[in-house]
């Protein structure tokens, strides 16, 4: 085992609460595009992903793994009234504000990156949302703290499950995928680490994947990112 050098993060359910900041954004986003028709909005969330409590995600679903253009794709059969295009850019700003209004984090993001980078780590976010949704949610919750990278669906790295971004972050920071972790709260954060050659394979029970659904895929499965650090001094030695 090679010493990690760098981690790079999936965003949603693994650095921010996946339920508290998208189920209302979700919401409000549906219900907008309804055009405030309650049944209609309940439809489109259930059919993409909500669980009927709408309060939790459906684990793989499009909702809780899926980018914009799959989001757009899918509820364009509820909302034939949109062209596809149309549907997509109503979908991105109305994703992307309710995004960095409703993130809620799952540490204090700005003393976990801070101590991260004092660790000589490089850091990254990998995301199946915008790019400038990831960007915009990062700023506003790192402070003094730094990113070395950030990508979404829209990066032009492919997204996940595919390899794009994580063989990007390796090549902007300059280090061997081997030297890299990835921590991530679905099989597709992993799975995307599992194709690009990544050291370590790390899974969190914070967003809406369970034991069961990671362990096939995780080298290691911790409660969620509070929990990293003693993993991580496991392979600085």
């Amino acid at each position: 085992m090679r010493k990690i050098k760098g981690v790079l993060f999936d965003k949603d359910g693994t650095l921010i609460n996946f339920e508290q900041t998208w189920v209302p954004t979700y919401q409000a986003a549906a219900l907008t595009l309804s055009n405030g028709n309650p049944k209609l909005a309940k439809d489109i969330l259930h059919g993409s992903g909500l669980h009927k409590d709408n309060t939790t995600f459906i684990a793989g679903s499009t909702l809780a793994a899926g980018t914009n253009n799959e989001i757009a794709k899918l509820w364009s059969r509820f909302l034939p009234h949109y062209t596809q295009a149309d549907l997509k850019k109503e979908i991105d700003s109305l994703l992307e504000e309710g995004a960095v209004t409703n993130a809620v984090e799952i540490a204090d993001t700005e003393n976990f990156f801070l101590y991260l980078s004092s660790l000589g780590l490089k850091l990254g976010v990998a995301t199946n949302d915008s790019e400038n949704s990831a960007v915009q949610t990062m700023t506003s919750l790192l402070g003094t703290a730094k990113v070395d990278f950030v990508a979404g669906f829209d990066s032009g790295y492919g997204g996940k499950p595919g390899p794009g971004m994580f063989t990007a972050f390796c090549k902007t920071v300059k280090i061997n995928p081997q030297e890299v972790a990835v921590v991530g709260d679905n099989p597709q954060d992993l799975e995307m680490g599992r194709r690009g050659g990544a050291g370590q394979l790390i899974g969190v029970l914070s967003g809406n994947s369970s034991l069961i659904e990671l362990e096939a895929y995780a080298d290691n499965i911790i409660d969620d990112i509070n929990s990293l650090e003693s993993i991580l001094n496991g392979f600085q030695k």
